[in-house]
């Protein structure tokens, strides 16, 4: 089974834990927790271990909870983690007891040591050299990548998708678009250059990654950016040249 959890960055993680004491009662259809504390561990009526987290109101019934392990309620108020009760977490501060490494951690540990492979700028005419005032033709590809590295868990799948487009044209003006462009006769991302000269446009490209470990698929979004090497692009003017004809 996989479950997709959508974060916008690394930083969405449980709250520093509390210190007050959670008063707690049991009854036949579950368990009511009051007196909110980010410190307690409590279980679902499925069996997975609850975490609250600093938003959570100050009474929760587990019955209402949708807990799937692993994922974040809708308002970020707490999070299910482990699929049963079998292993509750140490309750003892000094016990010497290896914890097992949590999937989504290393998952996001992985994701941050890698990077995807910039992306090719290309233009038209593409002989590294363009008119002045004629719009030039640029455009890249719109690919997803993919990487598998290894983890303390095992492979960590991560699939890099392009997500938008900055094309610096390197005479002082750029555009932002989630067009990758395309070449001549579909183009869509063109440019023209009103004075002549020697410029290097580059393009950054920004990049959602899919990260899969352990069956378990957590999207990020716009967590990392490319640029291209920059081009050398020479703007000329054009000019008559009248020959006689041919006899």
């Amino acid at each position: 089974m996989t479950f997709i959890v959508f974060l916008s960055s690394a930083a969405q993680a449980l709250e520093t834990p509390g210190t007050d004491e959670k008063n707690h009662k049991d009854n036949n259809q579950g368990i009511v927790y009051t007196g909110r504390s980010d410190q307690f561990h409590g279980y679902s009526p499925d069996g997975y271990e609850l975490h609250l987290l600093n938003n959570a109101p100050a009474e929760i019934d587990l019955i209402q909870l949708n807990c799937l392990p692993n994922t974040y309620s809708k308002n970020s108020q707490y999070i299910c983690k482990r699929p049963n009760k079998t292993t509750p977490p140490p309750t003892n501060a000094e016990t010497n007891t290896p914890t097992t490494p949590n999937p989504i951690d290393t998952a996001i540990t992985t994701l941050f040591t890698t990077t995807p492979t910039p992306q090719t700028l290309n233009t038209q005419p593409s002989q590294g050299w363009a008119i002045i005032n004629i719009p030039s033709i640029f455009y890249t590809t719109n690919t997803p990548q993919t990487q598998t590295l290894d983890s303390e868990l095992g492979n960590v799948n991560i699939k890099w998708i392009p997500q938008s487009y900055t094309y610096n044209f390197g005479d002082g003006t750029q555009l932002q678009t989630q067009d990758p462009g395309s070449p001549y006769p579909n183009q869509t991302v063109t440019h023209p250059y009103n004075k002549t000269g020697i410029y290097y446009p580059t393009l950054t490209t920004t990049w959602d990654a899919e990260v899969t470990l352990n069956n378990i698929t957590l999207r990020f979004n716009g967590t990392h950016q490319t640029q291209s090497p920059p081009l050398k692009l020479e703007i000329l003017k054009a000019h008559q040249d009248l020959t006689a004809p041919e006899n």
